[in-house]
């Protein structure tokens, strides 16, 4: 989920994108083919999980990294988020 910059998404509205994701050889990157996820999607959370009713789920890691999140509007990059990020999430919270 993300919101594009105006120039692309005119309506203000989030984008949504239902896909998987594969690990970025080479690096503790993720991989997502997608169309859409112009500039201003940067931040963006990748959830697994993601109850529609609820509006909850998991998230796995934000839309940015290598190559400033990805080649181009088709394919995004996202850190992937290992146990020391869900750790410093838990801390956070409490």
């Amino acid at each position: 989920m993300g919101y594009p910059n105006c120039k692309h998404h005119k309506k203000g509205r989030p984008i949504f994108c239902r896909t998987s994701t594969q690990k970025l050889a080479g690096y503790k990157q993720t991989r997502m083919s997608c169309a859409g996820f112009y500039g201003g999607t940067s931040g963006s959370p990748w959830v697994v999980g993601y109850n529609k009713r609820t509006g909850t789920g998991r998230v796995i890691g934000s839309l940015g990294g290598l190559g400033k999140g990805g080649p181009n509007h088709r394919i995004s990059y996202a850190p992937a988020f290992g146990k020391f990020a869900f750790k410093l999430f838990r801390a956070a919270k409490k």
